[in-house]
């Protein structure tokens, strides 16, 4: 009886524990949380005609989309996501 008293008052401590490192760990993260999301005004991304987004990525403030063409070599455009402006594209072919 005596092992399981000390069993439950050892349970119970290491559970008021992580719930004090949860909450200290949400606090923390809520401090230091951005006001807001930057935004820009909607911009236009053209897409060659004919073009097929095959997929998107998203990293270090870019995102990159990855398109294919029927008549041609794969492009990866770049986009800059704190001003939507188009970085540039990046044709990719095939080595020699």
């Amino acid at each position: 009886m005596q092992g399981l008293k000390v069993l439950v008052i050892g349970m119970t401590v290491a559970i008021v524990v992580m719930i004090t490192v949860i909450v200290t760990t949400i606090a923390n993260r809520a401090a230091y949380a951005p006001d807001s999301v930057p935004s820009f005004d909607p911009q236009m991304v053209e897409i060659p005609a004919g073009a097929r987004v095959m997929n998107t990525s998203i990293g270090d403030g870019r995102a990159i989309i990855h398109l294919e063409f029927s008549d041609r070599a794969p492009r990866l455009l770049l986009i800059d996501l704190a001003s939507g402006r188009n970085l540039g594209a990046i044709d990719l072919v095939a080595a020699p």
